[in-house]
């Protein structure tokens, strides 16, 4: 169980690693501040790491469902893809789980004991 957490926990922040990355380059792409959805001129002025952990913090909210409204086509076409990796990363989650307490439970001996 203890491999099996450490896995999903290294799969997610690797996913979230990239969302990351990905968002910072689509707030590149739009431009900063051309709308309330990407970072601000003065966060995107900022260090690379206070960046990071700004776009990171965006990240997490929208894998959790929340996503501030994008503007732009590219910002609601990046959103829904976004969206849809969080619903993947959730099922993924589950059925992992899932799996995991089905194995374990039907590997245990089980003991009949037959009364007459």
């Amino acid at each position: 169980m203890i491999t099996l957490s450490f896995d999903l926990v290294r799969t997610n922040a690797h996913e979230q690693h990239w969302v990351t990355c990905a968002y910072h380059l689509v707030c590149v792409y739009e431009g900063c501040a051309s709308s309330g959805w990407v970072l601000s001129c003065s966060i995107m002025a900022q260090p690379p790491r206070s960046v990071y952990l700004h776009s990171l913090f965006w990240a997490f909210s929208s894998l959790t469902g929340d996503i501030r409204q994008p503007e732009t086509e590219v910002e609601i076409v990046f959103s829904i893809l976004i969206m849809l990796l969080g619903a993947f990363t959730f099922c993924t989650l589950i059925g992992t789980v899932c799996s995991h307490i089905h194995h374990t439970t039907h590997a245990q001996p089980q003991s009949h004991t037959h009364s007459r």
